[in-house]
């Protein structure tokens, strides 16, 4: 009897052995869980890291965003939109930035003489400058023809006397050159106390930002002070820029109390303050002229054209 109680016995520990190891196995699961969550709290780390630190979709996105709104600060120059030229203008003097002040795009199909004077019709030089001569082309262009109307030799010009005086700032106009000789175009300032002698050039000097009397490719910057009698004075410089005879560049002049700085396509070419520097405001004038200076208007094609796509004027602010 009591082999059969130890036979059963051992049938029973043989047939719950498994269950209790089960039961053991278990336990170990619990350990797992633990282990688990400890794999996983890295996980929710990361999940913070992270939200201070977009996925690189968003992050490319929102950089994308970023530099379009860069993009977008650096477009918005004054008063400009995508129908007109605009490029990096020089540097404004140290903590000031250049603010537009005046400018004509010359959009339309006829001069805003809110703005300019239409110059004629009188004789000038070796020809005559002629209203008719001056207009807007309707794309976005102020254009002077040179021609011969049967009689006489004709250009023309335009200037802003009476309209807009200033003095210190920076002046730019952008221009596209005529092909032929005997004339030349000029993009300059001029004053009304220009001939008053005594003050050398502070009380009013003819500032030449551009002449072009060649059809070489070549820029006259000159100065002219103290009249145009005996007492004239003057200094100049004749600057050779490849490329001036194909497309359109831009003229340049910053002007301040103590000097001039001209440029060409926003390349420094002068830097003087001969005469003592200008410091009364003065009037701004697009022209051309006819004269042997330039060659013999007599062996010109004409008609002939200078256009001009904008004038702007900025100060520093």
């Amino acid at each position: 009897m009591r082999s059969l109680v130890v036979s059963r016995a051992f049938w029973v520990i043989i047939l719950f052995l498994p269950a209790l190891l089960s039961c053991h196995d278990k336990g170990g699961d619990t350990d797992a869980g633990t282990d688990d969550a400890d794999i996983e709290a890295p996980d929710a780390d990361d999940d913070a890291d992270n939200q201070g630190e977009p996925d690189s979709d968003v992050a490319h996105d929102a950089d994308d965003e970023a530099d379009s709104a860069d993009a977008d600060d650096d477009s918005e120059a004054p008063d400009a939109d995508d129908d007109h030229y605009q490029h990096e203008l020089p540097p404004a003097p140290d903590g000031t930035e250049w603010a537009l002040v005046w400018s004509d795009e010359f959009d339309g199909t006829a001069i805003d003489e809110s703005k300019w004077e239409v110059l004629g019709d009188w004789e000038r030089r070796d020809g005559w400058w002629m209203q008719e001569n001056t207009s807007l082309d309707g794309e976005g262009n102020l254009v002077i023809r040179i021609d011969w109307d049967g009689a006489r030799f004709t250009d023309g010009g335009v200037q802003t006397r009476g309209r807009f005086e200033h003095s210190f700032g920076y002046y730019e106009a952008r221009c596209e050159f005529h092909e032929q000789p005997g004339h030349w175009p000029a993009f300059w300032i001029m004053g009304n106390t220009v001939g008053t002698v005594g003050n050398e050039g502070r009380d009013g000097t003819e500032i030449d930002i551009m002449e072009k009397a060649w059809l070489e490719e070549r820029i006259n910057h000159a100065l002219h002070w103290d009249g145009y009698g005996d007492d004239h004075q003057a200094d100049s410089i004749q600057v050779d820029f490849p490329g001036l005879n194909e497309g359109w560049h831009t003229f340049g002049l910053h002007w301040s109390e103590t000097e001039y700085v001209f440029y060409i396509d926003g390349v420094e070419t002068w830097r003087t303050s001969s005469g003592g520097v200008s410091q009364v405001p003065e009037y701004i004038m697009i022209t051309d002229e006819i004269g042997d200076w330039a060659g013999d208007i007599n062996d010109a094609a004409l008609p002939d054209f200078f256009r001009v796509d904008y004038v702007r004027v900025y100060d520093a602010l």
